[in-house]
């Protein structure tokens, strides 16, 4: 919910319009302190009063509290009288109209007087069972199958899906052409869904370009991007923001790189996107903060900056370029003997089978390494564990901060060349683990040699 602050001041002041008794007769009104608490009220209208003492002058202010901040949101459905007055017992009157929309609606009184101030919330639930009334946009040129589209271009016979809000519900399907007049029309842009209590969009596979939609739709559970999509978001423009459950997001694979652009550089601001599925190369780079699992399609070669905190990050094979670095707590190259360039990888858990040509290898946990590894380069980290494949040949990276490591196993029968040497801590309480044939090359090669314990792999 986002919190917009109305001019309060303007809107108290309004007349509040006056109400004679056979009004108040027919609607239910009770009487509350302003600091019992927060006021909870159903969909229906409400006449009501609170209660305060002041010792010294006072004044009202207010702050709407609104889940809608597209459009026009700021409707004044209460009203209140008076908004200020003199020291001793004080009432307000507020009157709530009926709430005929689909969304909690909520405003904040500030009530204040010399130096002390005191809030009450008004909270008027939604109906449940209500139906959504359909809203035609304001501007619009055709109407086919309740898809509302504006002409772009008569000479190309293109289309675009427009509005927004409760103009569509439920679930939509936006074919690839329309036939109107005798003439077809390709369907290739989609500006709307905005605000909307859409649960489901289907995007036809003529479209290109996806401008300014799919913001605050709260129905929205998953979405999935055709491979004609070549642009999403524009100048002035958001995508896919605050849709508080949608959950899933597919980007179909494609040849073509698809161009994302969003003006805060946030793209899927506040939308929990728990599995995400990622067909091709992209321009924009990424942060999910709930996402559980990040799949990378086969056609992707330059993949961009991705971070995934909780999540689990497969790099396939595919992959030859991260423009820029990567997050997640578990981070799976897959095997390749195609190096990859990276800007930097940091994880809990990293499991590598290709080579890295990378700025930092930061893991705070465990590191693996597979046969295609032949060298490790600019390691750090807090890791407790490395286990080292017999291809590795050379490592380097500050493994003198890697403090905490307390097992190192070295499958190679030749010591790798080290460029730097662990810490003294692992040095004393570490164990490493080599091959049996080995030990003693082990133990006279350094910095190898400077382990206290050294046993054979079991």
């Amino acid at each position: 919910m986002k919190k917009i602050l109305f001019l309060g001041i303007l809107a108290f002041m309004l007349p509040f319009t006056s109400c004679n008794n056979e009004e108040e007769d027919d609607m239910k009104t009770f009487t509350v302190n302003f600091d019992d608490g927060d006021v909870e009220l159903d969909a229906g209208e409400h006449l009501f009063y609170v209660t305060f003492f002041c010792d010294q002058p006072w004044r009202l202010d207010v702050t709407w509290l609104v889940t809608d901040p597209i459009g026009s949101p700021m409707d004044i459905w209460c009203q209140f009288s008076p908004t200020y007055g003199e020291a001793g017992n004080g009432k307000i009157r507020i009157r709530a109209s009926k709430n005929t929309t689909e969304k909690k609606r909520k405003v904040e009184l500030s009530l204040s007087s010399g130096t002390q101030k005191r809030t009450l919330k008004i909270i008027q639930n939604a109906d449940p069972e209500a139906p959504i009334t359909p809203v035609e946009p304001d501007e619009y040129d055709l109407m086919v199958d309740n898809i509302y589209y504006r002409l772009i271009s008569l000479e190309d016979a293109t289309l675009e899906v427009t509005g927004d809000g409760n103009a569509y519900q439920g679930d939509v399907v936006i074919p690839d052409n329309v036939e109107y007049k005798d003439k077809t029309f390709k369907v290739t842009t989609i500006k709307a869904f905005n605000n909307s209590p859409v649960t489901s969009v289907k995007i036809g596979n003529n479209v290109t370009d996806i401008n300014n939609s799919f913001n605050y739709c709260p129905n929205l559970t998953s979405i999935s991007i055709p491979a004609s999509v070549k642009n999403m978001g524009g100048s002035y423009d958001h995508v896919f923001q605050n849709c508080a459950n949608l959950s899933e997001f597919i980007l179909e694979d494609g040849d073509e790189p698809i161009h994302i652009y969003d003006p805060n550089n946030e793209p899927f601001k506040n939308t929990p996107i728990k599995t995400l599925y990622w067909g091709r190369n992209c321009n924009q780079s990424f942060s999910f903060r709930e996402v559980e699992t990040i799949s990378i399609g086969k056609k992707v070669t330059e993949c961009p900056g991705i971070v995934a905190l909780l999540g689990e990050l497969t790099i396939p094979a595919n992959v030859t370029t991260i423009s820029g670095g990567i997050s997640a707590s578990k981070i799976i190259f897959e095997n390749s003997n195609t190096n990859l360039e990276i800007g930097d990888a940091y994880a809990d858990t990293i499991y590598l089978d290709r080579n890295l040509n990378i700025d930092n290898l930061f893991c705070s946990k465990s590191l693996i390494t597979g046969n295609n590894v032949t060298y490790l380069y600019n390691i750090s980290g807090y890791m407790e564990s490395i286990d080292i494949s017999s291809s590795v040949q050379f490592i380097s990276g500050d493994l003198s901060s890697c403090g905490n490591l307390r097992e190192i196993i070295c499958r190679a029968t030749t010591p790798p060349q080290i460029d730097d040497s662990f810490s003294d801590d692992t040095y004393f309480h570490g164990t490493l683990y080599v091959p049996e044939q080995s030990l003693s090359l082990y133990k006279g090669t350094s910095p190898w040699s400077n382990f206290i314990d050294i046993q054979p792999i079991k």
